[in-house]
């Protein structure tokens, strides 16, 4: 099992651009005397475009409203708009009217109904007859840790995933990533571990479990296993109740892998061939060494496996 680092916030942009509107200009009289007592105060616009992605979330999937509240720099409300998720966008913009001036705060904050579920703020410049594109990064309030994690299998192997956040409690969708290459396979046991499928035709990579729309950070290099060597020693046949050590090796991409995430089995054919598990014990159950003991006399099939690797041995048990 591997440790990984705490994540890194995720992050959305929303792009703000001042700008001035010639109707919301100050007025200057023409005379030259300075300027009139009424004039209105000089206003520009900040226009808002929130993108909702569908494919890399950036915001969690749960959040259908955006909040924007602009604030002078004596933190006084000069404006405050709601942005809608509707259904098939994935854009939503607006147009907000504000006076022109420095270090305006910029607060946004995404709801889920009436739950905060990330909140980021930033400070703008709003000039006449200028635009300034402002980033706002949000960050979510609850965010999945992958903590510890098999550091190879074979393709199609089920393996544990152990961190915090899955997202169990409030049902939050849930998914898990080799390479950028989803896990065709995912069961979620409890907020602290999933049990998933390593996928087809990853050799290696890291592993990213995403729930409601926010990653986790990358876990370190996780390898599949390419090959299962032989069983040594081949054992042919083995006495009732006499421990036998065996062992396997496996290979990656990257070479030989020295602890090889495979699992024993002992198994005996019935008369239609199907394979069933015969009596013999492995201590342990999983790893690359393994000691065996026949509890049951006959003909079997010794067994280790990885996902679709598989190398076996035929064996009699005697007396």
């Amino acid at each position: 099992m591997r440790l990984v680092r705490p994540i890194a916030a995720s992050t959305l942009c929303l792009l703000l651009c001042a700008c001035a509107s010639p109707a919301l200009r100050a007025l200057s009289p023409a005379t030259g005397d300075g300027p009139a007592a009424d004039a209105p105060a000089a206003m520009g616009q900040l226009v808002i475009t929130v993108r909702w992605p569908r494919q890399i979330q950036l915001i969690p999937y749960s959040a259908n409203l955006i909040r924007v509240r602009v604030l002078d720099a004596n933190a006084s409300l000069l404006v405050s708009h709601d942005l809608e998720k509707a259904a098939g966008n994935q854009t939503s913009q607006a147009q907000l009217a504000v006076p022109a001036g420095d270090d305006l705060r910029v607060e946004v904050k995404a709801y889920q109904d009436f739950d905060v579920v990330a909140e980021g703020a930033a400070t703008a410049s709003v000039k006449v007859n200028q635009r300034q594109p402002l980033a706002v990064h949000l960050a979510p309030r609850f965010v999945p840790a992958l903590s510890a994690y098999p550091l190879n299998a074979g393709p199609g192997a089920t393996i544990e995933l152990v961190g915090s956040g899955f997202g169990a409690a409030a049902n939050k969708p849930v998914s898990v990533t080799f390479d950028g290459l989803e896990a065709p396979g995912l069961y979620r046991v409890d907020e602290e571990r999933l049990r998933v499928t390593v996928p087809e035709g990853v050799a290696s990579g890291s592993i990213v479990v995403r729930v409601d729309g926010v990653p986790s950070e990358p876990s370190g290099a996780f390898w599949t296993l390419s090959a299962l060597s032989a069983i040594a020693p081949f054992p042919g046949a083995v006495t009732l109740g006499q421990p036998i050590a065996l062992s396997v090796s496996a290979s990656s991409s990257a070479g030989p892998e020295p602890a090889p995430n495979v699992e024993w089995t002992l198994l005996t054919a019935d008369q239609s061939g199907a394979t069933l598990p015969a009596e013999g014990t492995f201590f342990p159950a999983t790893g690359s060494s393994t000691v065996f003991t026949a509890t049951g006399t006959g003909s079997a099939i010794l067994s280790v496996r990885s996902g679709r690797l598989v190398s076996t041995a035929s064996l009699e048990v005697i007396e």
